[in-house]
């Protein structure tokens, strides 16, 4: 039996520290690349006698007694290298590292997220989650790796390739929960794991911010603290998670996937979005809301950080930390609070996501013209809004399947976040790129995710045009008469 409503909380701790770990390599990551590149530069200038400025500070800088480098500003750079445009060089190369990372960490989840959902279907969400954490710890190894030995910055990729054959993480814990929420409250036990998703975010960034502010920059103390997120997921799913699926009904949706051809079997996600006998507009509607969402913060959380370092902001690693807390903490509160008060007075989901992609937008628009410390966090505070637009596209997405095919349309979905993901970060990046390089404000990248935003502003009045007349959710495509003995029993 499925234990439907049967625990307020199940898989949210698993979604807390997983993301709580990645996200801590998503935010060091930069950071560490940017100092080291920094520390390079600042090494080749005195060792060419470049330094004209403070030369016992800059020598200290560049050769700490205790570490291997230490915090280094712009102005520090540009003050011992006796150039104020010194950086330049180090911001190419670090965009260009992101850029790989970021590529090397989505490109494989593709394929892995399309065999990994319809294989949850048939052998449960667990096994899938425990090689999840597995890959996790040892992406953890290699950044310790990197950071203990001095090895080649651009291992980085090999340690985002490793994160990436885990391969949709989402869409396995969004399975889960579809497995054991009513279709009532799906919106919200989605809502409130994706707050605990950007809560894990908020304390990480805040954390990481802090701790490598007050150790000057000794990295490996995150990367430990990466490796002990992970094995404790891993701890928790081995021994505290409960399998979503019981046996019963993970044989017999093992014997509807017998019933498919090999390719068949394993790709069910794709069937099911392109295959006649679906919703199609609608599943397609719903996936480019969530790719578009995914497109807009991946490319953002690519830049931000090479974004704030720069003119007019030049903010340290303290004060990044410190806005990304509030970012993603707003966003948490978003999904906690108000989504649940949304969804009770029975607001259609489109219409909740419509103003969650209409708050995206007008606060891209304000982010172009920011000049002041204030004028971020005030933005970075109310864009928190536009965390309510996810949940309720996964939702009906949810709702427009038959309930064994769950894994294999957020496999698709997974799919979806990889491409999207890869996209955002080339598009964000060269893009900002080119702006530095054409003399224009830095801010101006935003004008992408205002653009990306409003694309979607049409679509979700279609969908609420076109919904339900009855209130409903949308109900699953027809099955043909031959597979009806096959199907599983709501009850399960």
């Amino acid at each position: 039996m499925r234990f439907r409503n049967a625990k307020l909380v199940t898989v949210e701790p698993v979604v807390f520290l997983y993301m709580f770990a990645t996200y801590l390599l998503v935010f060091v990551m930069p950071l560490y690349v940017i100092n080291r590149y920094q520390t390079e530069s600042l090494v080749a200038a005195l060792k060419k006698n470049l330094s004209v400025n403070n030369t016992v500070l800059c020598t200290s800088l560049a050769y700490p007694k205790n570490q291997s480098f230490v915090c280094i500003s712009n102005q520090d750079l540009a003050n011992c290298s006796n150039s104020s445009g010194s950086d330049g060089s180090v911001v190419e190369r670090s965009t260009t590292l992101i850029l790989l990372a970021n590529v090397a960490g989505q490109l494989p989840s593709v394929f892995v997220a399309l065999i990994s959902g319809p294989m949850s279907d048939r052998v449960g969400r667990k096994p899938l989650m425990v090689a999840l954490s597995l890959a996790g710890v040892l992406s953890a190894g290699v950044v310790l790796a990197i950071m203990y030995l001095d090895l080649s910055v651009y291992y980085f990729v090999l340690c985002y390739f490793i994160n990436s054959l885990g391969g949709g993480s989402t869409g396995l814990f969004f399975s889960y929960l579809a497995d054991i929420s009513s279709p009532r409250w799906i919106t919200y036990r989605i809502g409130f794991a994706e707050g605990m998703l950007v809560l894990s975010i908020a304390l990480c960034t805040a954390a990481g911010g802090a701790w490598i502010g007050s150790s000057n920059c000794y990295y490996p103390y995150i990367a430990w603290l990466m490796l002990a997120s992970y094995l404790a997921v891993l701890l928790y799913v081995l021994v505290f998670l409960p399998e979503s699926l019981a046996r019963e009904e993970r044989q017999r949706r093992h014997a509807i996937a017998g019933h498919r051809s090999g390719l068949r079997s394993v790709f069910r996600g794709l069937e099911i979005v392109f295959m006649p006998g679906h919703s199609r507009w609608r599943i397609s509607t719903h996936l480019y809301t969530l790719g578009i969402i995914y497109l807009i913060a991946t490319g953002l959380s690519s830049v931000n950080t090479l974004y704030f370092t720069h003119s007019p902001l030049q903010w340290g690693s303290e004060l990044i930390g410190l806005y990304n807390a509030t970012f993603f903490l707003t966003h948490g509160a978003a999904l906690i609070f108000l989504l649940p008060i949304l969804v009770t007075f029975k607001l259609h989901d489109s219409i909740i996501s419509l103003v969650g992609m209409t708050f995206s937008a007008l606060m891209a628009i304000l982010n172009i013209f920011v000049q002041r410390k204030w004028q971020m966090f005030a933005i970075g505070t109310v864009v928190g809004l536009e965390a309510i637009a996810a949940p309720p596209m996964r939702s009906m997405l949810s709702a427009s399947v038959n309930p064994s095919d769950q894994g294999a349309i957020f496999s698709v979905v997974a799919v979806v976040q990889s491409i999207c993901s890869m996209i955002g970060t080339v598009v964000f990046l060269l893009t900002y790129s080119h702006i530095l390089t054409a003399g224009w404000p830095a801010g101006t990248v935003f004008s992408l995710t205002a653009f990306f935003a409003a694309s979607t502003l049409p679509l979700s009045i279609v969908l609420f045009l076109c919904r339900n007349k009855k209130g409903a959710k949308y109900e699953a495509p027809p099955i043909s008469e031959e597979k009806k003995g096959l199907l599983i029993p709501s009850s399960l």
